[in-house]
C-alpha cells in the first residue's frame, strides 16, 4: 500500500499545490527555464558550449581552492607558466563568458567568433 501511494504521489496535480507566485516566479523563471532547455535539446552545440562553460568553471573552483593542485606532476607545464589562482581565473573567467555568449544567444559576433577561436 505504501509503494503504490508513493507512486501516485509522483504524478501529482500541479492545479492543487497552492504556491504564492511572485512576478519574477511568473515571468523571469519560466523564460529562463525555456531558454536553458531550448540551448540544451532543441540546438546543435550549444549543449556542448554550456557544458564546456559549466566545467571551465568546476575547473576553475578547484584551482582556486586552497590547496596545491600543482603540486602533482601532470600539472608540472602548467605551473612553470602561471600560478594556480592565475589559473582558475582564466578557466572562471572563459567559463563566465562561454555561459554569457550561449545565454545571449549572440554566437556570431565578432567577439564570440574569436572566443572560439575563428578569424
Amino acid at each position: 500500500m505504501e509503494q503504490s501511494r508513493r507512486s501516485s504521489d509522483a504524478g501529482f496535480d500541479k492545479k492543487k499545490v497552492s504556491r504564492t507566485k511572485t512576478v519574477s516566479d511568473r515571468i523571469v523563471m519560466p523564460k529562463l527555464c525555456e531558454r536553458f532547455l531550448a540551448i540544451l535539446f532543441y540546438s546543435d552545440l550549444h549543449g556542448v558550449c554550456v557544458v564546456l562553460g559549466l566545467s571551465e568553471i568546476l575547473w576553475a573552483m578547484t584551482l582556486l581552492w586552497p590547496g596545491d593542485t600543482f603540486g602533482r606532476p601532470t600539472y608540472s607545464g602548467m605551473s612553470q607558466v602561471m600560478s594556480e589562482h592565475a589559473w582558475g581565473l582564466v578557466f572562471l573567467i572563459s567559463g563566465l563568458t562561454q555561459f554569457g555568449i550561449v545565454g545571449k544567444g549572440d554566437y556570431h559576433s565578432r567577439f564570440a567568433t574569436y572566443f572560439a577561436g575563428g578569424i
